[in-house]
């Protein structure tokens, strides 16, 4: 039998995973890939540098300045864990604290801050506490009921933190979701992510261990794409449009137009809208997706001890853009630092004001001094964790996409926007989709 041709545009997490389930040993014979990618390496938001800012594909020494953060679980990542044979320890050292927390330029710790809160509103806080318990109750409940729909939640899941709950609770819980960009800049609303993606994401991987990748996150996509042809994985090709009729699909790249029998898209839906051949509705409907312009900062620093430290005050107020959120030390011995801040949207700041922004944010913020601006590093995520308003979410947005996008015109999507942004649920969701649909293309083969 022929082989089905699939390009995968985008050779990050979400397009390895569904690159893995099509070359299986259950799928023998049956598919051929190739994975597009537009950058010189593969990884996507899983980038480890060294201190000079070279891409480390695969080696030890590295920083991470995208995804640094793992909690495999047992599950599909796991799988591609081992078969990359990457070296994983523990995410911190009991040497040196875990995390750490600053607030107007001084050390705090959360815990007493929250005493205090409660000895002044002992009733309020209570009743906070009653009603969070309540909430993370309901969605236990309901992310064990996998896929069931996001109009299908439980009431008690329509409504957003900053909504429901005393602001004074809310804060203390901020910087779990805004420090890392899982809300909207706009939005007055704290919807919880894990609310956002709730049907494809295993709550198993919250109680799972943190572990670091010694190659760096980076270093996992280089090892295993070491194991594919040579000719399957097109770096430095970046798509620039798509073009699909009943019987093919044409992607065209600057190196000339190829045809296929069908494309996945693992790029983030921002980006996937400059190449596909979508009707103005559509570009319209997707555009609801939103990004946050996130910047890391790679620099040397004199201060800094705990593995990560968050700066409160950045993470709770969603408008201080500019500022330094968290201080991510990979490692005791060294002074290099990564440094997570986000950017207006629009942002014309040349990296040089971006690294002026973050030292004069450490200084006033973290007490903590950049010993060298004019090494540091500036790497742009301007597509960085796409995501929903509240608006969008409670008019069925997930249940729509599912209806108009998913698996029509040869098309399957695995982007950045339709799963929580993190590599454990990104292999997820792509590894679920690849297998359903993988069956239906072979079925329709079949038939044909």
């Amino acid at each position: 039998m022929k082989k089905i041709k699939v390009a995968i545009i985008g050779a990050g997490p979400s397009g390895f995973s569904v690159a893995e389930v099509l070359r299986n040993k259950n799928y023998e014979d049956s598919f051929e890939v190739t994975i597009y990618e537009g950058n010189d390496r593969v990884g996507g938001k899983c980038c480890t540098v060294f201190a000079d800012g070279e891409i480390c594909n695969g080696q030890t020494g590295g920083y991470d300045v995208g995804a640094a953060i793992l909690t495999p679980g047992d599950g599909e990542l796991r799988t591609i864990l081992s078969k990359a044979n990457v070296t994983l320890s523990p995410f911190t050292e009991t040497a040196r604290p875990r995390s750490a927390f600053v607030s107007k330029g001084k050390p705090v710790t959360v815990h007493p801050i929250f005493l205090k809160q409660f000895l002044k509103h002992p009733l309020s806080i209570t009743r906070a506490l009653g009603e969070v318990s309540a909430y993370a109750k309901d969605y236990v409940r309901y992310s064990r009921s996998r896929h069931a729909g996001y109009t299908n939640r439980p009431s008690a899941l329509n409504v957003t933190l900053s909504t429901k709950y005393p602001k004074r609770v809310n804060r203390r819980l901020a910087y779990l979701m805004q420090g890392f960009g899982y809300a909207d800049l706009d939005d007055n609303g704290l919807t919880p992510p894990l609310l956002y993606y709730h049907q494809y994401y295993d709550a198993g991987f919250l109680n799972a261990q943190m572990v670091k990748v010694a190659e760096g996150t980076q270093g996992i996509w280089a090892k295993l794409a070491e194991t594919y042809p040579t000719d399957s994985i097109r770096l430095n090709e970046p798509v620039e449009s798509v073009s699909r009729d009943s019987d093919k699909v044409m992607v065209k790249t600057p190196q000339g137009l190829e045809e296929y029998d069908y494309i996945v898209v693992g790029t983030p839906i921002k980006s996937a809208l400059a190449y596909l051949d979508l009707t103005q509705e559509q570009r319209i409907f997707l555009r609801q997706v939103k990004h946050n312009h996130y910047a890391t900062v790679l620099c040397e620093t004199a201060g800094l001890n705990a593995n990560t430290t968050f700066n409160l005050d950045a993470c709770e107020d969603k408008k201080q853009v500019g500022r330094v959120m968290c201080a991510y030390k990979r490692y005791p011995d060294s002074d290099i630092a990564s440094l997570y801040l986000f950017l207006p949207d629009e942002s014309n700041a040349s990296d040089t004001d971006i690294v002026g922004m973050a030292a004069k944010s450490l200084k006033e913020d973290f007490s903590v001094n950049m010993t060298n601006e004019a090494s540091a590093k500036v790497f742009h995520w301007t597509d960085y964790f796409g995501h929903l308003d509240t608006e969008s979410l409670n008019n069925g947005w997930y249940d729509q996409f599912e209806k108009m996008f998913q698996g029509k015109n040869r098309t399957l999507f695995v982007s950045s926007g339709l799963h929580m942004e993190t590599v454990g649920a990104s292999i997820q969701f792509g590894t679920r989709e690849a297998k359903k649909y993988a069956k239906l293309w072979l079925q329709q083969q079949t038939k044909q």
